[in-house]
């Protein structure tokens, strides 16, 4: 078996369990845990991203690397990461990180608060854009803003309501988070490919992710447009409060680290993997089971 395969096998057996033997331990969650964080995930605002993490780090992949790899490499590369950030691996990640700081009667009196009227009702309009209709929807929604533009009182709750929810920082560290992982798989088959140029750097993605401010902040206001087309400016200010009080600010920083968190884990998961490669006999098992 070729060097590059036997990393990518050891990495892709890893999927099997996600996390590394240390963390999986430290983090199993009792039913009943369980049961309360997978409320939390389907409230939090990063669940339907577990759908197109796969797509965006395959994107990642081929802006910065495609022409620094090895057609087999990347191809393999592709594969891996794609298995890594599908939808079951996503959630059971973010289930591990906040199975670590796990306080029962704080995310139940939390969930609570999230089954109140108003906020429950602006929730449902945040699930509902992700249903392929509401999405061809916001495109034509959002295709006629310059030319029916909402009132600027409006508007300006809108960004309220981002700035308070911490969806613009969220969807730019997401993607901070995603290039670093990206960059940090790469270098594990660079460590073994010395030709593979790495010219990311702390300071570059510090500069990308500025660069990208303007974009996001600009998509989120139109998608937020869209999204609380229907709500009224008073249910809107309920949930800049709720976003505003203790409740609503634990909620944003706890569901945040956990993806951010969980995001990070899948990229060590895949590093740590490819580590124990140097077992040749796990390198056999793993030729023959993927028929590498």
């Amino acid at each position: 078996m070729k060097p590059t395969r036997r990393l990518i096998a050891a990495a892709l057996l890893g999927t099997l369990p996600l996390l590394s033997p240390q963390l999986t331990h430290a983090a199993m969650a009792a039913p009943t845990q369980q049961q309360v964080i997978d409320r939390f995930i389907a409230y939090s605002n990063y669940e339907p991203q577990f759908q197109e993490l796969p797509q965006m780090v395959e994107d990642l992949l081929k802006r910065d690397y495609a022409n620094e790899l090895s057609g087999s490499e990347y191809q393999e590369l592709t594969d891996l990461l794609k298995k890594s950030f599908k939808i079951e691996q996503a959630k059971h990640a973010m289930t591990q990180q906040l199975s670590l700081g796990y306080d029962n009667g704080r995310y139940r009196v939390l969930i609570q608060k999230l089954e109140n009227a108003s906020i429950r009702k602006l929730r449902t309009m945040e699930q509902a854009v992700h249903e392929p209709v509401a999405r061809h929807e916001m495109k034509y929604f959002i295709a006629r803003l310059p030319n029916n533009p909402v009132p600027p009182k409006r508007e300006a709750l809108i960004k309220d309501l981002l700035e308070a929810n911490g969806a613009v920082e969220s969807e730019i560290k997401t993607r901070a988070a995603l290039q670093q992982v990206v960059r940090e798989v790469v270098g594990s088959v660079a460590a073994v490919k010395s030709s593979v140029s790495l010219n990311d750097s702390l300071e570059q993605n510090r500069i990308l992710t500025e660069t990208l401010r303007p974009k996001v902040q600009a998509e989120a206001l139109a998608a937020a447009l869209y999204t609380y087309r229907d709500a009224t400016d008073e249910e809107v200010r309920q949930y800049i409060d709720f976003y505003n009080s203790p409740a609503g600010q634990w909620f944003k920083v706890t569901q945040q680290n956990g993806w951010i968190g969980a995001l990070h884990n899948i990229g060590r998961d895949i590093a740590w993997k490819m580590q124990q490669s140097d077992d040749a006999d796990l390198q056999t098992a793993l030729g023959d089971d993927l028929d590498l």
